[in-house]
């Protein structure tokens, strides 16, 4: 800056200064925009290295639905039960089913999988449980169903430990039992109504009734919560019985008392006043802080009678999802839901936490779940002889502390422990940490906001979260072809039988981890170095990397010593050297008896630098640090040169300090010197575990598996969890440290990926099997080739992620001495402006020509809806804003980053890929009037016939008027029914169908789905019209405003008008975010205008770590169209999908809450508030902005079966549904509720404004029942791969989207 403002510069060079750095800057950040974006873009344009590299594939697209666990289906679960009845004592005789002879054993072995979610519902893990309530104390409040539940648990943590009785009185309706280890404490408060109630006294049948003082709460447990941390209610079958309710200790009514002269309540009234007051006394206590759970009614299944008249519950299997309901369980779940809402807002107000356990419907669906007959001995004489009410143990209420742990730790992230814990198995008490083959466990072990992101299409992908999966192609080298394979990791030299350990490759999360490619490692670091410290671990990944870089060239030794420990490896064609530096420690260490060769006891000085390698970083550029495995043996600490105790010693009159003590601090002495004297890319690589099974290593334990374990099917021992723990927790203290100093420190989390490979250590086959060796079996090391060498294929992409920073600082510095010249020289400066543009516009120029389509192809507007495509030849109407990875899984996947579009073999881009929708060849065709060159070959099956009548466009006899015999009609419900004369275009006639919308393209079957038409109740609603509607629109504009589902609607439009004529392009800017088609014959203007939230929006930022969400300004326009609306006569506004997405929300310029985020210190807000306000917003722009026709679309339904879109979920239907026949998705039905009131409440305003009307287009009910118009899994090649094989969101054109423009002509007409 001193520059530009030094007076002694003439006022014409100071000019020309800045125009020289401007040019500069307009030449150098098109080309570093492609690097930013992709830090593999000029990598890309080499020719692969001679083996084959695995590249990143969309394979895998992010949820953005937060997970409903609540809602789901019952799979098979082959592994369950978790206990029996011979080893939980906790079971009640009448709920030990198998005791009195249940014959069938299936109803134990199901668990519950929810729909929308990236992953399954974890199945219970004790350990974890126990964990995270460690000191905390929980109360079930309810009746025997509650204490069933109780049960439920206790058994469950009977695999690890059984609780002691710490009841402070003798009844057995309230007792306390106490897990010693973790100081938790259950306790059941038997409360059957939740408010006060008397009970019938016994005998006596005149008044066989309950009081119940419906507005004063029971004592016996609002007394006691202020003791408890977590306090779970429940309540519903009592609730049945007579009773007489009370208020203000006076009768008002009764249910079923047959009592003189008192008003007959229905058992709803009582039931919604007990749990009005119930949550009233939690939301008055002022001892109460924890968390409150309202777990939903848990129905009975009687069938056949009622439960004194003989009705039993003998289902062997599960209902399937919406196979039955009860019309009075779901009116006590509604009723529960509506009051625990109302109570809901209240709390937040307090700072109470209220939270919703709905288990109703997983429960409504496990009819063979029930004790029945089986709760008894046969001939006992038991009030209910076919118990249908309670739960079988083990059963599927189990299932319910499934969903309490998800809550607990769902609630636990949103904690202050969140930034520690999140993620993270909680290690077992030392006599329950083996390994066990189980699929109760924590999960992954690893720290979601540590992760390294792999930027797949522009989604953010967790690199160190995923599976194994085989990989024939692998291993990229071997023990012949590798010089630097010891021989203790040399498994096939001696002779290990099987080689399938060497055949798979890590798959993250979300995305492709590409394999190591030594090419593109050796380009990236040449000139650098890069230097590896710490154990033999350390050592073998600098093995592994020796020999995948072997393919490329054999390094030179320029070691300066013959120490071993110390190596020294130089790549003369990259000058690229590699250190390798011993340090077990990480800090200084002697050996505390230097003259005993035989001693095995170390002195660490904690405080104290290891000089050997910490006086070399400096000269490094990349530095890799790991430790962990010598911290098992004896060591003696120092601190300021003084004992500070010992670990494993047994010396005098020193403190036995644990394993982990020394292991923190070592470590934090070792990155505070990482801080003091590096300056390049740190990273910290996390524990490498061990595998010993059936012993310790030195009491003949053994690793003999030969396949990964699967995800999920071990749990790590607790003292390897512990020093993967603190690694975690002094990572995140230093890397404050490092950021506030400028420096890059980053974490390797390989703990979980290498957790699950029991197969790659070298077990026997480290040495001749002959040999004396200290280590027989070695569980520790890993074979080469083997699962070692993912840790490059790591190291690589994590490197590569820091690239473009790198580059961008060192052109910025390599400037600054060409910009003092300049300032000296200001011929200079013309010569150099004149390159630099020349620079810049010739190179623009042969793009240009080289492509015509790219100024389309590389906008950067947000222009996709809520499905992505993978297509090679992505559709511009599908193109994309940044994908975000959200905590909770949604059928909704974000959009893809744009796909390079490629020639075709004509040297052309195919139409349908270089704009929203593609140009035909000549504009001027007039009406009726079609080119050949306009027909397009189907890969598959070709196109779709036209139809005998579809030349001249006439009115057929299904266009009959909407009012039928003057009955006015319900457009918006009806019933599909056939249509013989559809469709009107077809996929050779319409150059406006995308690629994943062309559902005949690529080879749909059946074309039933075509040949319906919508059929109101009360009259029949015209075929769409071309003549009609260009002719009422004549000299007008409309404009659509919304996702990709408004633009789907803009296609259909486009394809039946070009019955008629063909649009002309007329937008300002190749921004196909925002097209403009002209009808020219008759001054018809279509504007289409992306906004999925309808309010303005502002993309993720890469830099931030808030970068996975959308922030939306929910009482700000989104003026990119509401300053184009007082153009149009016409508006047609839509949204929804892009709302089950992580959104922040803000208003008045002030962070509000936000959406599905576990954000520490925000508000999370339900998912419907953002859309309520957000749509508000957006009518109250059309209100100030616009005076025409304004049309708000309902909703449209997606129909994925079988599973979400992300796990199979498919929609497979050919025919619609019948009336009735199916109901919305929970969400959905929240989201055109929502419409349907933010639209009556803009209506009463817009009545009030001249010239402005607001219509309702409701299409929601009649898209709900075509899931047969969909593009499923015909929207792309069979053989492609993409990111959602099955698209169930958009429709196919022709298809059933047609109707919409139908229903548009109508209102249109209707209005005229």
């Amino acid at each position: 800056m001193e520059l530009l403002h030094s007076a002694a510069i003439p006022s014409k060079q100071k000019l020309l200064i800045v125009v020289t750095i401007s040019i500069s800057l307009f030449t150098i950040i098109p080309l570093l925009y492609p690097f930013v974006e992709d830090p593999n873009f000029f990598f890309k344009q080499q020719h692969p290295s001679q083996t084959s590299i695995v590249k990143l594939q969309d394979s895998v697209a992010a949820t953005h639905k937060s997970c409903d666990i609540f809602s789901g289906e019952w799979v098979p679960n082959p592994e369950a039960p978790y206990y029996t009845n011979t080893t939980c004592w906790a079971i009640h005789e009448h709920q030990n089913c198998m005791r009195f002879g249940r014959p069938d054993t299936d109803f134990i072995k199901w668990k519950w999988k929810p729909h929308g979610c990236e992953d399954d519902l974890p199945v219970f893990d004790p350990l974890r449980f126990l964990e995270t309530v460690r000191g905390k104390t929980m109360a079930f409040v309810g009746d025997s169903v509650s204490r069933n539940h109780m049960q439920s648990l206790i058994c469950l943590l009977s695999q690890v430990e059984y609780p002691v009785d710490a009841s402070v009185n003798t009844s057995d309706y309230f007792k306390r039992w106490t897990y010693e280890t973790y100081n938790f404490t259950i306790a059941p408060f038997w409360s059957t109504h939740l408010v006060k109630s008397t009970e019938p006294e016994p005998g006596k049948t005149e008044h066989s009734v309950f009081d119940l003082y419906l507005d004063e709460a029971d004592e016996r447990w609002t007394a006691e919560i202020g003791d408890f941390d977590y306090v779970i209610i429940s309540s519903g079958h009592w609730h049945y019985r007579p009773s007489v309710y009370y208020e203000n200790n006076t009768i008002i009514g009764c249910r079923y008392c047959q009592l003189p002269n008192i008003s007959d309540f229905s058992m709803f009234y009582g039931y919604r006043k007990a749990f009005r007051t119930a949550f009233k006394a939690i939301l008055d206590s002022e001892t109460f802080e924890g968390v409150m759970y309202l777990r939903t009614f848990a129905p009975s299944h009687f069938e056949g009678g009622l439960w004194n008249e003989g009705g039993n519950c003998l289902r062997k299997g599960p209902y399937q999802r919406n196979e039955t309901q009860d019309d009075v369980t779901m009116k006590l779940h509604k009723i529960q839901v509506e009051e625990f809402e109302r109570a809901e807002v209240e709390a937040k107000r307090k700072g109470k936490r209220f939270r919703l356990l709905d288990t109703t419907q997983a429960m409504w669906l496990r009819p063979d779940g029930h004790p029945s007959r089986y709760g008894h001995l046969p001939e006992a004489n038991v009030s209910l002889y076919n118990d249908c009410v309670h739960w079988c143990l083990p059963g599927p209420i189990d299932n319910l502390n499934d969903f309490l742990l998800a809550m607990i730790k769902r609630e636990e992230e949103k904690g202050l422990l969140a930034q520690v814990r999140k993620m993270i198995p909680i290690p077992a008490p030392l006599n329950h940490t083996r390994h066990r083959k189980s699929s109760y466990h924590s999960p992954p072990v690893t720290t979601s906001t540590l992760r390294t992101q792999i930027r797949d299409d522009e989604q953010r992908c967790d690199l160190f979260n995923g599976e194994w999966i085989p990989n024939e192609e692998s291993p990229y080298y071997n023990n012949a072809t590798c010089w630097a394979i010891q021989e203790h990791q040399n498994c096939m030299k001696f002779g290990r039988p099987d080689t399938g350990f060497m055949r798979w490759r890590w798959k993250p999360d979300g995305c492709d981890l590409p394999i190591f490619d030594p090419n593109e490692f050796l380009e990236m670091v040449r000139g650098k170095s890069m230097g590896f410290v710490g154990d033999s671990i350390s050592r073998n990944q600098v093995q592994s990397l020796l020999c995948l870089l072997s393919r490329v060239e054999y390094p030179e030794d320029i070691s300066s010593s013959p120490d071993t420990a110390f190596k020294v490896w130089n790549y003369k064609s990259y000058n690229f050297t590699l250190h390798v530096m011993w340090s077990p420690y990480l800090v200084k260490t002697t050996k505390a008896d230097p003259t005993d060769p035989e001693c095995n006891l170390f002195s660490l000085y904690l405080d104290e630098y290891d000089t050997k390698w910490t006086s070399q970083i400096n000269q490094l550029d990349y530095l890799v640090i790991s430790s962990g495995h010598w911290f098992y043996r004896p060591v003696i600490f120092y601190e300021n040169e003084t004992i500070a105790g010992c670990q494993y010693c047994s010396l005098p009159n020193t403190t036995q300090l644990p394993l982990y003590y020394g292991y923190k601090k070592a470590l934090r002495t070792s990155l505070r010197a990482i801080l003091e004297n590096f300056k390049g890319l740190a990273i910290l690589r996390s524990f490498s575990p061990q595998h010993f099974e059936g012993g310790p290593w030195d009491k003949g334990g053994d690793c003999v598996r030969t396949r990964p374990y699967r995800r999920n099917e071990t749990i790590p021992e607790g003292a390897d969890l512990k020093i993967h723990d603190i690694q975690l927790e002094e990572f995140r203290a230093a890397e404050e440290e490092m950021k506030k100093k400028g420096l890059r420190l980053r974490l390797m989390d390989t703990t979980q990926a290498m957790l699950l490979r029991p197969d790659g250590h070298p077990g026997r086959y480290g040495h001749i099997q002959t040999a004396e060796v200290s280590l027989r079996n070695d569980c520790i090391h890993w074979c080469l080739p083997g699962p070692i060498d993912t840790w490059n294929d790591i190291l690589l992409h994590m490197m590569k992620t820091e690239k473009p920073c790198t580059i961008v600082l060192k052109q910025t510095m390599e400037l600054l001495p060409l910009f003092a010249a300049i300032q000296r020289t200001p011929r200079v400066a013309l010569t150099l402006s004149f390159v630099l543009f020349t620079l810049t516009i010739v190179p623009a120029l042969y793009s240009l020509l080289a492509n015509p389509a790219l100024p389309v192809l590389i906008s950067s507007s947000e222009t996709d809806g809520p499905f992505p495509s993978d297509h090679v030849h992505l559709s511009p109407l599908n193109s994309p804003s940044f994908r975000t990875l959200s905590p909770v899984n949604s059928p909704i996947p974000a959009p893809p980053y744009h796909t390079r579009h490629q020639k075709s073999s004509s040297g052309k881009i195919p139409s349908p890929n270089i704009s929203p929708i593609p140009v035909p060849p000549d504009h001027t065709l007039s009406r009726h009037q079609h080119s050949s060159s306009h027909q397009s070959s189907s890969p598959v099956n070709g196109p779709i016939p036209a139809p005998l009548n579809s030349s001249p466009v006439t009115t057929s006899t299904l266009r009959t008027q909407i009012r039928d015999d003057e009955q006015r009609c319900d457009l918006f419900k009806g019933e599909w029914i056939p249509n013989e004369e559809s469709p009107y275009y077809n996929n050779a006639t319409c150059w406006a169908i995308q690629e994943h919308q062309n559902c005949m393209k690529f080879g749909r079957p059946d074309t039933g789905f075509m040949r319906w038409r919508w059929k109101p109740d009360g009259c029949d609603l015209p075929i769409f019209d071309p003549n009609e509607f260009l002719e009422m629109v004549r000299g007008k504009s409309m404009g659509f405003v919304g996702d990709s589902i408004s633009r789907n609607q803009v296609q259909s439009l486009l394809c039946l008008l070009s019955r008629v004529e063909y649009p002309e392009d007329i937008s300002s800017s190749p921004d196909i975010a925002f097209k403009v088609w002209n009808y020219t014959s008759y001054n018809f203007i279509l504007h289409v205008m992306w906004s999925p939230y309808l309010v303005k929006t502002t993309k993720p930022d890469p830099t931030d770590a808030k970068s996975n969400f959308f922030s939306l300004y929910l009482d700000q326009y989104d003026t990119k169209w509401t300053s184009q609306i007082n153009q149009l006569d016409y508006l047609i506004i839509s949204s929804g999908h892009w709302f089950y997405r992580p959104l922040i929300f803000y208003e008045n310029e002030k962070l509000s809450g936000c959406q599905y985020c576990s954000l520490p210190n925000t508000t999370e807000l339900p998912f419907h508030y953002g859309y309520t306000k957000a749509l508000r917003t957006s009518l109250r722009a059309i209100l100030e902005n616009f005076t025409g026709l304004a049309i708000l679309r309902s909703f449209s339904p997606q129909h994925f079966e079988g599973g979400p879109w992300n796990k199979g979920g498919d929609c497979a239907r050919t025919q619609p549904y019948r009336r009735n026949e199916t109901i919305p998705e929970v969400s959905d039905l929240k989201i055109h509720d929502i419409q349907l009131e933010e639209f009556r409440a803009a209506e009463e305003g817009m009545k009030k404004k001249m010239g402005l009307r607001l219509r309702l287009m409701n299409t929601t009910q009649a898209m709900l029942l075509r899931p047969d118009g969909h593009p499923g899994r015909y929207g792309h090649l069979q053989t492609e791969e993409v990111s959602s094989r099955n698209d169930c969101i958009h429709w196919c054109l022709p298809g059933p989207i047609d109707t919409w423009n139908d229903i548009l002509l109508q209102m249109m007409k209707t209005e005229k």
